[in-house]
């Protein structure tokens, strides 16, 4: 009766782990591509106002 249940139980973990780790990956791409955007608009900024 034990069995199946602790296999579920760390079934349900080892997800929660890679849902986790797949919203860390998530986060650190939409930051970096924030602050990509950022840059670039300072660096576009005063080319474009002369």
């Amino acid at each position: 009766k034990c069995g199946p249940s602790r296999q579920k139980q760390a079934k349900n973990i080892f997800f929660s782990i890679l849902i986790v780790d797949h919203i860390c990956i998530l986060r650190r791409i939409i930051l970096n591509s924030y602050q990509q955007i950022i840059l670039n608009n300072i660096l576009r900024g005063p080319a474009n106002c002369n």
